[in-house]
């Protein structure tokens, strides 16, 4: 019987994976997810979604089914995602687990996944994610922006009214996701992840937190020229912006942070550019 449950969670679970200029073989995503699955003798269906230029070939890979899409307009991971919830209902699966190209899973990640599903009986569960400065996921939103927590232990029940989520590890019902009408499109990538979370608490009151801990690898912008700072800052700007405008009930304070944020640019760049992108944009 337990030999049977597990083959259908695995049966009915799709990993929904966005990629960007990088291959996907070279993900660590997919690298740490596969050796997990190659370890347990295991498979699973992926949907890649592939934000880049220009096409790749998908590896051949025997603990993996792959669905490709690409889209060389790079919508952003809002849409990514969606199009990988309406692959999972094609396909008749019951879970989504959502990743970006940059997460490190640990071993018997799928294990664990099931373990906090069947002790819970929720159908949220999120993985804590850290880099180097500690704890990056789950957190909480004050003075308008996330705030880093301490002393998050898995495996916990949190609510989703306290706490916010990144996107990467994600493991939502095909049927939650429906009935929050998925992610908004709206926001290509930053504040995605917050604007779910909202959308999620019109359904659902609580999530599990999982002992499953990821390292997570944000890109860095060291070595990015001024221009593409520039761009980069404009997105997150009318982002932001709108975030505040459709989600937030107090709208004075995300303001006030992205203009700190301007101003700590234009030191870090020596260019009052950011400055007037604020004043242009937000």
């Amino acid at each position: 019987m337990n030999g049977t449950k597990e083959r259908n969670f695995y049966d009915s679970l799709l990993v929904v994976m966005v990629v960007y200029k990088m291959k996907l073989a070279e993900s660590p995503t997919y690298q740490s997810l596969t050796r997990t699955l190659a370890t347990s003798h295991k498979s699973l269906s992926l949907f890649v979604y592939d934000n880049s230029p220009h096409p790749q070939s998908m590896p051949l890979v025997a603990n993996w089914e792959i669905t490709y899409h690409h889209n060389l307009t790079n919508p952003g991971v809002s849409k990514a995602y969606n199009e990988g919830f309406n692959v999972a209902k094609a396909q008749g699966k019951k879970w989504l687990l959502l990743a970006d190209q940059d997460t490190a899973f640990p071993e018997n990640i799928f294990d664990l996944y099931k373990r906090c599903v069947q002790e819970f009986g929720v159908p949220i569960v999120v993985p804590l994610l850290t880099d180097h400065k500690g704890v990056v996921s789950p957190l909480k939103f004050y003075s308008g922006g996330g705030q880093r927590q301490k002393k998050l232990l898995g495996s916990i029940r949190l609510s989703l009214k306290e706490y916010l989520f990144h996107n990467s590890g994600l493991l939502v019902s095909t049927e939650v996701f429906e009935k929050a009408n998925g992610y908004d499109e709206h926001l290509p990538l930053d504040f995605s992840d917050f604007s779910f979370v909202h959308r999620l608490r019109k359904e659902n009151l609580f999530f599990a937190l999982s002992k499953i801990t990821c390292a997570h690898h944000l890109a860095t912008t060291s070595s990015a020229t001024l221009q593409e700072r520039l761009a980069r800052f404009e997105s997150y700007l009318k982002a932001g912006s709108y975030f505040n405008k459709n989600y937030l009930s107090s709208r004075m304070i995300l303001p006030v942070r992205l203009f700190l944020r301007a101003v700590k640019l234009t030191f870090q760049c020596r260019s009052f550019q950011f400055m007037f992108l604020y004043f242009r944009t937000a």
